[in-house]
């Protein structure tokens, strides 16, 4: 185990902790693996506190893919290792469209909004959809809340 200054310095610096590596790629890879996946990148993992992992990822789904079936098997999948995930689930006809999309924002689909709090609310899930369901921004904590909205 490396020293508290050490540890507490890569919380800091918001990095994943080196004996926990193997594990994200393990989970990564069968998260790879559900139906409608077709592709997982942009990964950025680190340390929230001692005890909490927090994990980003950017999902490339099949058009056909349920956006829903695809947040819930990827978070259990995830869920051994990673207590909040931060998930982006882009349909792949839109793939190409978010990584050529504003740097500032992370995508790009022609209608301006804000991404505060104004969205619709139920049961702690709001949405919006907007022109041409192109992807979505899902973030859950594996405490059993569920929280995104869909363009």
């Amino acid at each position: 185990m490396c020293p508290l200054s050490t540890y507490t310095g890569m919380i800091l610096l918001q990095t994943a902790p080196p004996h926990l590596l193997n594990q994200i790629d393990r989970c990564i890879s069968e998260a790879s693996t559900v139906e409608g996946v077709l592709e997982i990148r942009s990964r950025h993992f680190w340390q929230l506190d001692f005890d909490q992992l927090v994990g980003t990822v950017d999902v490339r789904v099949r058009r056909d893919a349920d956006e829903q079936n695809v947040l819930t098997l990827v978070t259990d999948k995830m869920s051994s290792v990673v207590n909040i995930l931060t998930m982006q689930i882009v349909k792949d006809a839109a793939w190409h469209t978010v990584e050529g999309s504003n740097p500032g924002h992370g995508h790009s689909h022609g209608n301006e909004h804000d991404h505060g709090n104004s969205h619709d609310s139920e049961d702690n899930r709001h949405s919006r959809n907007h022109s041409g369901d192109h992807h979505s921004h899902n973030s859950s904590s594996f405490h059993g809340s569920h929280y995104g909205h869909s363009h």
